[in-house]
């Protein structure tokens, strides 16, 4: 994982500070290094407690430390004035945004904490050192690179690029990602979703709750992966369970849908469901009350040289739930994700059906334009529209 973090996180700022401690507010729009923009008419230092009410524009980096802090408040904005400057908080200092804000680092070491509330642009990473934290309650986007080594909470939405998890990850948002590398950290999803074009695991990855998990190419387990009652992880293509030390071990008591092909070389227990489309393997142990639904084979896996109990079962619950059907059928719907109506476009009468991931009847009705989803739970559904003697399945995300 390239991850775009180097010594600019430790650059100091390069101007002299004039004041002792205190509470500084901005007067007016300008430039940071201008005294005459803040009530003090002084240069704001490094431990200072520092309000900002208005357009300020940020053209040098910046540290703040020893309990100094930097709020920007909803009339406020600090924006960059070129795509090279970072803020260093540190030694117990702390970041609040209400406003706008736009940098290219943002770093946080030292028992630093920051709080995102509004909208944070960062163009190129997000460094979470030992012992400090990062909370995001708004919209932060367009990061490049994001490393954690402490604690990371989301319950707003997070965005794009790189993200590598050494510490802890808290998830009841939305985090959508290019590539998740969870390091021997812990992710802990309760609800909301997690998105990622690859994604791997040496650490612990709990999804519980209203939680769900997309990963649109391969995932990679090394560690403990524990899915709850009615969560559904799903992986677009390759799906691997396997560790030097026989500690990959995955705890199923939802639905994995896998697209491609599925090799188990340690732990499977559980009483959920693995859906797989194409060739499974299994050299490890599969326990527990699990249904193993291969669509290329009538036996539990294509290939085993391992141990099986014989509790589990192959493919009793099925594996429709997880294939959107080819239909003549020319059906749209949209929004997707939705919060409350869905609508469907492309007849005008048939019957329609919602189910959960695990194949349980959630809605039905005659035909309608628009479904009414508020009163579902936030996660994945199917949707399968009938008509004439045809029906065509879609998947849609409640949230």
């Amino acid at each position: 994982m390239n991850m775009k973090i180097t010594t600019t996180l430790t650059l100091l700022l390069s101007v002299t500070f004039l004041c002792a401690q205190q509470t500084i507010t901005s007067a007016d729009n300008g430039l940071a290094t201008n005294p005459l923009i803040w009530d003090c008419t002084c240069i704001p230092s490094p431990d200072d407690e520092i309000i900002i009410k208005h357009d300020i524009t940020m053209n040098s980096n910046w540290v703040s430390n020893n309990g100094g802090s930097i709020t920007i408040t909803d009339q406020g904005t600090l924006i960059e004035d070129n795509q090279n400057r970072t803020i260093l908080f540190d030694a117990g200092a702390a970041f609040y945004n209400y406003g706008n804000t736009t940098l290219t680092n943002l770093a946080f070491s030292g028992g630093a904490e920051g709080h995102n509330h509004a909208n944070l642009d960062l163009d190129t990473a997000l460094w979470v050192g030992p012992g400090s934290m990062f909370m995001n309650h708004g919209l932060t986007e367009n990061v490049d690179s994001t490393y954690i080594e402490g604690m990371f909470m989301n319950e707003g939405t997070y965005s794009y690029g790189d993200f590598l998890n050494e510490g802890s990850l808290s998830n009841t948002g939305y985090i959508e990602v290019d590539s998740m590398y969870n390091n021997e950290g812990t992710i802990n999803s309760s609800a909301g979703n997690i998105t990622a074009m690859d994604f791997a695991s040496n650490g612990t990855v709990n999804i519980t709750g209203d939680a769900y998990m997309i990963v649109n190419n391969d995932f990679f387990n090394g560690g403990t992966l524990q899915l709850e009652t009615g969560r559904d992880i799903r992986v677009g293509s390759d799906f691997l369970n396997a560790s030097e030390g026989d500690t990959a071990v995955i705890i199923n008591n939802g639905l994995i849908e896998i697209g491609n092909n599925f090799n188990n070389a340690d732990t499977l227990r559980g009483s959920g469901l693995f859906c797989i489309a194409e060739n499974s393997t299994n050299t490890g142990d599969v326990k527990g009350e699990l249904d193993i639904c291969d669509n290329t084979g009538s036996s539990i896996f294509d290939f085993n040289s391992g141990n099986i109990d014989v509790t589990v079962t192959n493919c009793n619950a099925g594996c429709n739930v997880g294939i959107e059907e080819k239909s003549p059928l020319k059906i749209n719907i949209y929004p997707n994700p939705v919060s409350t109506l869905l609508n469907i476009e492309g007849i005008n009468k048939g019957k329609v059906i919602i189910n959960d991931v695990m194949g349980q009847e959630v809605y039905h009705s005659y035909f309608k334009h628009e479904i009414d989803v508020r009163g579902l739970k936030n996660g994945v559904y199917f949707i399968t529209v009938q008509h004439n003697g045809q029906q065509k399945m879609l998947k849609f995300i409640k949230r």
